[in-house]
């Protein structure tokens, strides 16, 4: 029978196996980043596609630097309010994004964490949904390296990654606006 993997046969394969699919994190953490941290319009416009798989998702908040200070991460967002987009950086090898799970080869999307700074302000760490491989090809994106960093002992099916971000432009929406907004003009709706 030729069945397409669809969120509820994946969650059946995973029980009825005892295992963890490569793309647990797609459903765990992606799917409730906009759930809970999107405003309506973007979980009624998102939630549809992840559930369907047509994209597929990871959390990108881990740096190499970090550790478990999510105040100090690295990676910016800062807002272009002639372009109404972010910019995305990950401005050093500490920032760079490493071990999210669902991340080496899998994503073609990522709920990126990083500092939002709109006029020099820096509003802490937000969450942005991001585009990072082609959904067709697979490739990454223009400004996007990202790759698989290898297996974990004892846990082989978890897809561990890394990814570097350079000036990567993604629309103002982009950014999960439940609790935190910008409109078009820059201004910060809290």
């Amino acid at each position: 029978m030729n069945e397409s993997l669809s969120s509820d046969n994946a969650w059946l394969y995973s029980s009825l196996h005892h295992t963890q699919l490569p793309i647990t994190l797609h459903f765990l953490m992606f799917s409730l980043c906009i759930q809970y941290l999107g405003d309506d319009d973007q979980a009624q416009e998102l939630m549809p596609l992840v559930k369907d798989m047509k994209i597929i998702g990871n959390y990108s908040q881990t740096e190499m630097g970090h550790g478990s200070n999510v105040r100090g991460l690295m990676t910016t967002a800062k807002y272009d309010k002639k372009t109404k987009e972010f910019v995305i950086n990950t401005p050093c090898a500490a920032a760079a994004k490493c071990w999210p799970g669902d991340l080496g080869v899998t994503s073609t999307h990522a709920a990126v964490f990083a500092q939002m700074e709109v006029d020099g302000t820096n509003y802490g760490p937000q969450c942005f949904v991001v585009p990072i491989r082609d959904p067709v090809s697979h490739a990454a994106l223009p400004g996007i390296e990202v790759g698989d960093i290898g297996p974990k002992y004892g846990f082989d099916v978890k897809d561990n990654g890394y990814m570097i971000l350079s000036d990567v432009r993604v629309p103002r929406r982009a950014l999960l606006s439940r609790y935190i907004g910008v409109d078009a003009q820059g201004e910060v709706k809290m």
